[in-house]
C-alpha cells in the first residue's frame, strides 16, 4: 500500500492544489495487480511486473477505450534509493508512452 499527499502552493495564476492517492497491490488470479485512485476521481487498474535484475517494478494500466494509458516505473539504483518515472500514452496510441514525470527518490 502506498499514500500520498501532496500540496502545491498557488503559482503563475493557478490556485494553490492538494493531491491525495492511494495505491494497494495486491494478488489475483496468479497475478499481481494494482488499484490506484485520487482525489481528482481517477480509478486506475494496473498490471504488475518486476524484474529482479534490473530491480525495476513496472505498473502498466490496463486498456480501456478511450482512456489514455499509464506506467509508472520505480528502479532501485542503491539501497535507500530508486528512479521514479510516470509515462503517458494516448488512447489512439496506447503502446507510445511519453514521460511526464521522473524523479530520484532516497530514504530519509
Amino acid at each position: 500500500m502506498r499514500k500520498n499527499h501532496a500540496e502545491y502552493p498557488p503559482a503563475n495564476g493557478r490556485p494553490a492544489i492538494v493531491h491525495d492517492d492511494l495505491m494497494i497491490g495486491y494478488h489475483e488470479g496468479g497475478a499481481t495487480k494494482a488499484l490506484y485512485s485520487d482525489s481528482e476521481g481517477h480509478v486506475i487498474h494496473h498490471g504488475v511486473s518486476f524484474s529482479p535484475e534490473s530491480k525495476k517494478l513496472v505498473m502498466l494500466s490496463e486498456k480501456a477505450a478511450g482512456a489514455p494509458r499509464y506506467r509508472l516505473s520505480y528502479e532501485g539504483l542503491q539501497p535507500g534509493t530508486v528512479k521514479l518515472s510516470f509515462e503517458i500514452a494516448p488512447p489512439h496510441k496506447p503502446a507510445e508512452f511519453k514521460k511526464y514525470v521522473e524523479a530520484v527518490a532516497k530514504r530519509k
